[in-house]
């Protein structure tokens, strides 16, 4: 399991205090997870690392593993991906050092043989719920839904998050194109979303905002499982649950 897997599964769990606060407990937070073209300056790192629960890096053919290796020592405790932008790529690259590889169905199936590295697949709206189970089964650890296919503004938007989460049973992070407001964060999380992944190839103003946003939201520390009634997966098991109840009612009037 990916670090970065693993600060997903603890995501909505409220964490405990000790001492003269025990008893309380701190509210859940969504993670930010910030996508770099390149290794960013001193200057820009360190704000970066106060925002961040993870951070990917555009990988690049040419210099992967140095950039890898350098983005790892610039953000030390937080976990450091790769996002694969097609086919072209050097398994060299994928060192004790990379936590998770952020990539789509065209990424090479090599990928599928990683034991220490995470797989998070990038998709777009509308998958067919065999393909997203498929995808599942293979051990990817999350996905990556891109705002391009989606109106965050709109219902549907949580419908698909939720669809998405509740057919493969793991993680669901969005990718945001622009800021998101507390409201529409808190939307997102009931919606089954635990994380939201941002653009900072262009500077910061989207990571801070995104921060602020997932700060100011009021989100519940309630287990998703617990509402996972009314997704699609959970139905289709209820199905199959009533239709065995009826085939042993029916041998029973038999008898």
């Amino acid at each position: 399991m990916s670090k970065l897997c693993d600060r997903l599964a603890r995501v909505r769990k409220a964490s405990g205090t000790i001492g003269f606060a025990a008893g309380r407990a701190d509210a859940p937070r969504m993670l930010v997870v910030p996508v770099l073209d390149d290794v960013p300056a001193t200057d820009v790192a360190a704000p970066v690392r106060q925002r961040a629960d993870a951070i990917v890096l555009q990988h690049d053919p040419e210099d992967g593993e140095s950039a890898l290796r350098a983005m790892q020592k610039a953000f030390r405790d937080v976990p450091v991906g790769l996002r694969l932008a097609g086919p072209d790529f050097d398994e060299r690259v994928l060192t004790g050092e990379c936590d998770f590889v952020l990539c789509g169905v065209d990424a090479p199936s090599s990928l599928l043989a990683l034991s220490s590295t995470g797989i998070f697949m990038e998709i777009d709206a509308g998958v067919e719920a065999s393909r997203l189970r498929a995808m599942a089964d293979f051990g990817v650890e999350g996905f990556v839904l891109a705002s391009e296919s989606l109106n965050l503004h709109s219902l549907s938007a949580a419908v698909e998050c939720r669809r998405a989460r509740g057919m493969t049973g793991c993680p669901v992070l969005v990718k945001v194109l622009e800021p998101l407001s507390p409201v529409q964060v808190t939307a997102l999380w009931k919606a089954g979303v635990d994380g939201l992944m941002t653009d900072a190839g262009g500077g910061m103003d989207l990571v801070v905002a995104t921060r602020n946003a997932v700060d100011q939201a009021k989100l519940e520390s309630t287990p998703l499982k617990s509402g996972l009634s009314v997704s699609i997966g959970t139905q289709l098991g209820s199905a199959s649950e009533t239709q065995e109840e009826t085939v042993e009612d029916d041998d029973y009037d038999d008898e």
